[in-house]
């Protein structure tokens, strides 16, 4: 064998010091990476996490309120009772002592009456939180038209206080309570009939 022969597996003392200088040559410096995303990519990304947190809050909302128990027909814009039911009652503010504006020092310019008073002591009976309001007495009962008044009809409170449960067209459109009062005025809640 020759000095510029080479046998296969055998290495010679240039072929060391040529695979030296190659890999030398070779190992490049490590070079920073960036990554770059496509718009729609992230795009998509984000309306999924987006997604995905709504759905969180959204069970988490249902889970949290599961156990709770609507105790009265819903009004729009008024939260229901948590624990018990709440119920709206209205009156108008021009029948005293039945229904009247309580002013200072009696009260703050709030609802106030025999019908009120009545309202507000069946919380210590009935287990019911009683919210009081005025309103027209035509938006109870419409006398002129013989008909359900049209805030009571589309349930911006849930019923009318000091009503006399009178016979005749009321009884088509209207539940009344028992009399609150002895029999020359028999005073009670006004309800609707239908609808909840």
């Amino acid at each position: 064998m020759g000095h510029d022969s080479v046998v296969i597996g055998t290495p010679t003392r240039a072929a060391n010091h040529l695979d030296v200088e190659m890999n030398k040559q070779s190992i490049a410096p490590p070079r920073s990476r960036s990554c770059s995303v496509s718009p729609l990519l992230l795009a998509t990304f984000t309306i999924t996490l987006t997604i995905v947190g709504l759905s969180a809050a959204t069970l988490y909302f249902q889970l949290e309120f599961a156990n709770t128990r609507v105790f009265e027909p819903p009004i729009p814009g008024v939260m229901p009772g948590r624990n018990k039911p709440k119920v709206i009652l209205a009156q108008d503010i021009d029948w005293p002592p039945y229904a009247y504006i309580a002013t200072p020092p009696e009260g703050d310019l709030e609802v106030a009456g025999f019908g009120h008073d009545v309202a507000k002591g069946l919380e210590s009976v009935c287990d019911i939180e009683v919210v009081t309001r005025q309103t027209a007495w035509s938006q109870c009962w419409d006398g002129s038209s013989t008909a359900i008044g049209s805030d009571l009809d589309n349930g911006v409170f849930h019923g009318c206080m000091t009503y006399t449960h009178t016979a005749g067209v009321r009884n088509r459109y209207m539940d009344f309570s028992y009399g609150i009062l002895s029999a020359n005025k028999p005073a009670g809640i006004l309800t609707p009939r239908f609808g909840w």
